[in-house]
């Protein structure tokens, strides 16, 4: 077995290069958590900025006190006013982290998986000889964390037309292997595409 980032391959699929008629598990991974960097960083400037706004209201409250002639005055938040305000700002990427913990991608050799949720959990499929075409976008946001990316896969599927696995550090190998099954799926099944009909 061998370790891609945060994915795990099983690259035998059978003597002839083809998945064979019972169903195996061939590639498992979730996506990257440096993925959630961004939104860290992010929300470390706000609750600065937070924090320092607090700061600036406590000295304007002080100065108008002073001019107005009010001796003796002293105006501060609470302790827990600042704590809060940076624990709020902080719990956005933090559940977000979390979404991504919780949240396992499977392929085998029929079908693709997602599960994820927190607290709800959620289980999405589609049947590999139903995909019809597989995206990979590397923006430049994610790019910079280590060439991460998007891969798309869309499908003939109505209730899941389009299923996403986020933050890959390995998305163009896994559209290939993604690719390979489909095709393999589709000639078992003798499916055929027209092309300008949209039909299999």
């Amino acid at each position: 077995m061998d370790e891609v980032g945060n994915s795990q391959y099983y690259p035998d699929l059978g003597d002839d290069g083809r998945p064979e008629p019972v169903e195996r598990l061939v590639w498992a991974g979730r996506p990257a958590v440096r993925s959630t960097l961004w939104a860290w960083l992010g929300a470390i400037a706000v609750a600065w900025l937070a924090c320092k706004g607090l700061a600036w209201i406590e000295r304007d409250v002080a100065i108008l006190a002073y001019r107005g002639g009010v001796g003796g005055f002293e105006f501060g938040w609470p302790a827990w006013v600042p704590l809060a305000v940076v624990g709020g700002v902080l719990l956005l990427p933090a559940w977000r982290t979390l979404e991504i913990l919780c949240t396992r991608y499977e392929v085998t050799t029929q079908r693709i998986f997602v599960h994820r949720g927190v607290l709800n959990r959620y289980h999405d499929q589609i049947e590999m000889h139903r995909v019809r075409d597989l995206d990979s976008r590397k923006p430049i946001w994610l790019r910079v964390l280590g060439g991460l990316g998007h891969l798309d896969v869309h499908s003939v599927d109505r209730t899941t037309p389009v299923l996403k696995l986020a933050a890959q550090p390995n998305c163009i190998d896994l559209q290939a292997l993604l690719h390979e099954l489909n095709k393999s799926e589709q000639r078992r099944f003798g499916y055929r595409e027209f092309e300008g009909t949209g039909v299999l």
